[in-house]
């Protein structure tokens, strides 16, 4: 029966006794034998109302103390290694940056010198680069990117704490890197639109990892071979490329569709590998130096980097085109395929050509230019002939085809992904003017020259001649003068003055001016002057062409004359321009040049 409690007549109320269960566990077996047997059996059944009436407190043993002793041991150890975990997992948990974090800028943390880039070669696969630079991971930046995401009350000595052991840990690798496998990414502008490129990594990238306050000195060799491939069209890469190369750097965003980090070289290394899906990093870009080009940070002038080396035109079932050009060898070894492109002139296409390769030294790339001169007329060509014969340049724009329309035997064709890009692509090119103004006209007399007068007015007779010489590059088309129509000063005497005569302010020994408004019919044949075995000879009769007497000069003209009539002949000289028009064959219509400057000599008989 459970005890009770009662009262005890002048001693007050008695203490509540506990049940024996309750009391039981506080007393050891043994302790309770050693009681029974001390007071005897016949005391056994009082001590046991006794112990429903008192509690008995029995002191512990030797054994139960040490027993004690090893519980609060264990205890303590478990509680101490309890924390070292909890520790240890808050520390290594501090290493991971959150997996949502937005305020994370750890782009900066890959620090590199400026990229050098070398163009392994050019196939249907895509532009197969090695870049190379000096750089790695900035340990402590990341450490510290990451610990600005921690609540304010995290004392500072276990940021201290977490950076030592990163840069033990790091000092056991045989390895300091980290492998970074990103099978490809693609490349957008910052402000948004489309990828500009694909590239992958055939191979994982080994990045240093770098402790410490670190310097450029201290950075480590990388290199990273990769194949580019053109996603969007050649002439948006083109102008991005321009916008980057003269700020010297490009704002771009990467992105990936998995990335993987890992360690190698411990047995913990594997708890330390990350995967990320659906990568995007903002990055800047510095713009490499690339071998034989000016240096980025200003615009980039295509023009002045072509070289136009030779250049021809030539006759052969058409007009046909072939020239050479050299351009600073950015880093190729070699281009195995030609490249189509348009030749437009003021808007107007007037040749397709195929580009291809000829050589790649160390400073130049050279290349030989073929094709067909396309234009139906020559009126563009004339208009690039007239600037061309008064020493000026002529723009082009060079327009990517996609097709190459007449295809060389020899040379093999473009991969698809160049021909699908290649038409958007233009460059705007400069045909540059000779470096001495072409003297077509050699010389110009006047046969069977009669002057005479009509009504009060000087005529003339004869028959203009005229040794042509196309400049080089143009002596191999075949052509036919068919008109010419001279503006040219009469002199008696030589012409004296090396510059060319001005109608309203003429030499003195200048008498006459033969303009007339329309022009001459003439004729083309070969050249009669040895001195000019290439050259063509053309012939215009005139007959009762105006003689225009200067203001002024009737009596140089008279003295002229006198000369022819008392001596029997007297020497003229002419000095002016002509204007001309010629056949091309394969052309349909006509070349016009204008002004071209005239000058020579010739004795008139009596």
């Amino acid at each position: 029966m459970p005890p009770t409690t009662r009262s005890d007549k002048g001693k007050g109320k008695a203490k509540a006794v506990p049940s024996a269960s309750e009391t039981a566990p506080l007393l050891h077996q043994s302790a309770v034998d050693r009681l029974r047997a001390e007071y005897g059996a016949a005391e056994s059944s009082a001590s046991s109302t006794a112990s429903a009436e008192y509690t008995v407190d029995t002191p512990a043993t030797g054994h139960s103390h040490r027993r004690s002793k090893r519980f609060a041991v264990v205890a303590s150890a478990l509680s101490l290694l309890l924390g070292v975990v909890v520790f240890t997992a808050l520390l290594a948990a501090s290493f991971i940056p959150p997996a949502e974090s937005e305020s994370l800028d750890l782009a900066p943390a890959l620090v590199y010198t400026s990229p050098g880039v070398k163009v392994l070669d050019v196939s249907g696969s895509g532009v197969r680069v090695n870049v190379t630079f000096r750089g790695g991971v900035d340990v402590d930046y990341v450490l510290a990117e990451t610990k600005r995401e921690w609540p304010s009350w995290v004392p500072g000595w276990f940021g201290r704490l977490r950076e030592s052991v990163a840069h033990g840990v790091i000092g056991t690798l045989p390895q300091k890197t980290v492998t970074v496998a990103i099978p490809e990414i693609l490349v957008y502008r910052r402000e948004g639109g489309l990828a500009l490129l694909n590239v992958s990594f055939p191979d994982p990238i080994d990045v240093p990892l770098l402790v410490g306050k670190v310097h450029e000195p201290e950075y480590v060799d990388i290199a990273v071979e990769a194949v580019a491939t053109p996603v969007a069209p050649a002439g948006d890469i083109w102008e991005w490329s321009q916008k980057a190369w003269a700020k010297g750097h490009a704002d771009v965003v990467v992105g990936a569709k998995e990335a993987t980090a890992s360690i190698r070289g411990a047995w913990w290394a594997k708890y330390l590998s990350f995967s990320q899906a659906d990568v995007s990093v903002p990055l800047r870009l510095r713009v490499p130096a690339l071998p034989n080009l000016p240096p980025p940070g200003k615009p980039l002038d295509l023009a002045k980097l072509v070289k136009l080396d030779s250049y021809g035109l030539y006759s052969d079932n058409g007009l046909k085109i072939s020239a050479n050009i050299s351009l600073p060898n950015p880093g190729v070894d070699e281009v195995p395929f030609g490249l189509p492109f348009s030749v437009e002139l003021e808007g107007t296409p007037i040749a397709e050509v195929l580009a291809v390769t000829t050589k790649c030294t160390n400073t130049s790339v050279h290349v030989n230019i073929d094709g067909d001169v396309t234009v139906s007329t020559g009126d563009p060509l004339s208009h690039f002939l007239q600037r061309f014969l008064h020493g000026e340049d002529n723009p082009l724009t060079v327009r990517g085809l996609g097709k190459v329309h007449h295809p060389n035997p020899s040379t093999p064709l473009p991969p698809p992904w160049v021909l699908q890009s290649l038409p958007s692509l233009s460059l705007d090119l400069v045909f540059p003017s000779p470096t001495n103004r072409p003297n077509i006209v050699r010389k110009v007399t006047l046969e069977n020259i009669k002057f005479f007068e009509i009504a009060g007015t000087m005529h003339a007779s004869g028959i203009v001649v005229a040794s042509i010489q196309l400049p080089d590059g143009l002596e191999h088309v075949a052509i036919n003068v068919t008109n010419i129509r001279p503006d040219v000063l009469v002199f008696d005497g030589p012409v004296e003055s090396d510059d060319q005569s001005d109608p309203e302010d003429p030499p003195d020994n200048a008498f006459g001016r033969i303009h007339p408004a329309e022009y001459l019919d003439a004729t083309t044949g070969p050249s009669e002057d040895p001195d000019l075995p290439d050259g063509l000879t053309v012939r215009a009769p005139f007959e009762d062409l105006a003689l225009d007497v200067l203001p002024g000069r009737n009596g140089i003209l008279q003295s002229f004359v006198a000369k022819i009539l008392f001596k029997g002949s007297a020497l003229a000289g002419i000095d002016g321009v002509a204007d001309v028009r010629a056949a091309v064959i394969g052309l349909e219509g006509e070349l016009e040049a204008g002004s071209l400057p005239v000058r020579g000599e010739f004795y008139v008989k009596r």
